[in-house]
């Protein structure tokens, strides 16, 4: 158990098979850290609340992902865990994300699942429905494990489905939207991007990243004042598209979609 709470925090576990500790793979390097965990999980009484806090407050898992080069020469691989590994956000944190950032996350606990292939779906991701027969593609595309048998694991793929969903989709399409509703009383375009930084990045924005984010949006206004179309929605499976037609981006919608698809929002470091 500590080993997977473990690998939840920090994206990857002490054992990377969590259903086999040494009997038929190589044994864990950090046999010790798992066995203090694990008796210190015992001591205080089996409190999870009590295992998270003493992860979140170690200094392994405050460390920055940045590469130290002292650090890489002695562990290119990161396994003495000298520096935190970038960790991809899965399809379950990745969708939240999004809903958070554009101001759209229903925060209500509890309730029957929804079906999360509906693009006005604004529920956490946790109670999406899951026909184990058919499951949503969304979910495939994501590396979401079969619901017909147990997982110990989650395989990550990058695949440009993944890519495609987050740029055409109308789910990603109204959060943008909405993220860039939210600077509309705005009027200085300088201060709208710093407010889209805040909002997505929780931080203020370069002189340069100000820069390229106000030629991003000339260039983008000028395109859709000589008539090109800013947005086209690309062929995608039935199931991930509404019956209304999905509306072209104008560009804050698109300088704000921008953001949302970077590595920066999409990665934990």
């Amino acid at each position: 158990f500590v080993n997977r709470v473990w690998g939840w925090h920090m994206g990857r576990s002490i054992v990377d098979t969590p259903s086999d500790f040494g009997v038929r793979t190589v044994e864990p390097i950090h046999i010790d850290l798992l066995n203090w965990l694990a008796a210190s999980f015992i001591e205080s009484g089996w409190s999870s609340k009590s295992l998270h806090r003493l992860i979140a407050l170690s200094k392994t898992y405050q460390q920055s992902s940045a590469l130290r080069q002292d650090g890489h020469d002695i562990d290119s691989e990161n396994v003495l865990w000298q520096r935190f590994p970038k960790v991809r956000l899965d399809f379950e944190s990745l969708r939240d994300t999004l809903l958070a950032v554009s101001g759209n996350l229903d925060r209500t606990m509890g309730g029957i699942p929804v079906d999360i292939t509906e693009a006005s779906t604004n529920r956490r991701t946790v109670y999406a429905y899951i026909d184990r027969q058919d499951m949503p593609g969304i979910f495939r595309t994501f590396d979401h494990p079969s619901p017909e048998a147990s997982s110990p694991g989650r395989f990550e793929t990058m695949v440009p489905q993944q890519a495609l969903f987050l740029m055409n989709s109308p789910f990603t399409i109204e959060q943008a939207r909405s993220l860039a509703e939210r600077i509309s009383q705005y009027s200085e375009n300088e201060e709208r991007i710093r407010q889209l930084y805040r909002m997505v990045y929780q931080r203020d924005p370069t002189a340069i990243e100000i820069e390229d984010g106000m030629e991003f949006v000339r260039n983008s206004k000028t395109l859709t004042a000589l008539g090109g179309a800013p947005f086209d929605v690309a062929e995608i499976s039935d199931e991930e598209i509404s019956e209304d037609p999905v509306e072209s981006l104008d560009e804050w919608g698109l300088y704000a979609q921008a953001l949302l698809l970077s590595n920066e929002l999409m990665f934990v470091d």
